[in-house]
């Protein structure tokens, strides 16, 4: 503001920012080239900021996406463990003061009809699989004693140790395929009866938390479990199982000291979206310039076309005065 006032009040202010105009614009007139270069300068820098502007719109979109689907998964796992955790419970209270479960069939089948995440449930007395149902394909774990196997002894005194439902696994289900077992530790005045045990086949498990959802061409999930005995992450799941470089989000299951994570298959994807704008703008300040350049160009043409007419002319007149 004071510029412009000083401008006015003094007119030889005014002239003198005149001819540095005229000046400035002179400069930019018998300049095209650079003139040229300049202003690709200016579009490309203006290019670069909106495209790294996009590129962190996009990232942060992504990031929200990652977070709000590994949510609904994870919403969907603690389901189906509140469920089981539920029907061992429900299925612990079947049992008598004398340490025998009544109606354990009709409850069981019961159970299992109104939790369909749930594919076998259990009662194990002292730590021997004693009731079963359905029984129809788990013939083969009647009388098995989980406590005395090394393989899931750590796991299955955990939950005798917290005093709450753990779940062990994946394991390989001695009746046949990949599951997660559920064991909650029941007590009868004050002594430790045994377990109320659900079974959760992988697939099933799979399936109910949305995990094996039709494939994203982004990002893949990856489901693992510190190995109790080797202490080190064991993955579940097929896909690749090194993916430290690669943008993840990850939520944790206490209930099986399980983890799962969300990875972004190509972390330069982002990137990959914004080529065509990238060339697109890299092609609009290449043009622009030119036809900056060009028109610049007519009106220096122009003047030293002018120039040498009036010099030829000189010339002329020299030779005529000489002549005469």
């Amino acid at each position: 503001m004071l510029p412009l006032l000083r401008i006015l009040l003094y007119p030889k202010s005014k002239m003198k920012f005149k001819n540095n105009y005229a000046n400035l614009t002179g400069w930019f007139l018998e300049n095209p080239k650079r003139t040229g270069y300049l202003v690709f300068l200016c579009l490309f820098l203006v290019c670069l900021f909106i495209f790294n502007l996009n590129y962190r719109i996009n990232k942060e979109e992504q990031k929200r996406e990652m977070v709000s689907t590994l949510s609904n998964v994870r919403k969907n796992i603690e389901q189906t463990l509140k469920n089981s955790h539920t029907t061992a419970l429900t299925l612990a209270l079947t049992i008598n003061d004398n340490g025998i479960p009544e109606n354990f069939d009709s409850i069981a089948n019961q159970l299992i009809r109104n939790n369909q995440d749930i594919d076998v449930v259990q009662l194990v007395p002292d730590g021997i699989i004693k009731y079963v149902y359905p029984l129809e394909g788990n013939e083969a774990i009647i009388g098995y004693d989980v406590l005395n196997n090394n393989q899931l002894h750590q796991e299955t005194q955990r939950a005798v140790v917290l005093n709450t439902m753990y779940f062990a696994g994946p394991i390989n289900l001695k009746q046949g395929g990949v599951g997660i077992v559920g064991r909650y530790p029941v007590y009868q005045k004050n002594k430790f009866w045994g377990f109320s045990a659900v079974v959760l086949k992988m697939k099933t498990f799979l399936e109910a938390s949305g995990i094996n959802a039709p494939d994203n061409p982004l990002y893949y999930f990856q489901f693992s479990k510190i190995n109790p005995e080797t202490h080190k992450e064991d993955f579940f799941l097929s896909g690749n199982k090194e993916f430290a470089d690669k943008e993840f989000e990850e939520a944790s299951f206490p209930e099986g000291n399980w983890k799962l994570y969300l990875i972004e298959k190509d972390n330069y994807h982002v990137l990959k979206g914004l080529i065509p704008y990238s060339l697109l703008s890299f092609s609009s300040c290449i043009l622009i310039s030119l036809l900056i350049t060009i028109i610049l160009k007519r009106p220096s043409e122009l003047e030293s076309l002018t120039k040498r007419q009036a010099h030829n002319l000189v010339r002329s007149e020299v030779k005529y005065k000489t002549i005469f």
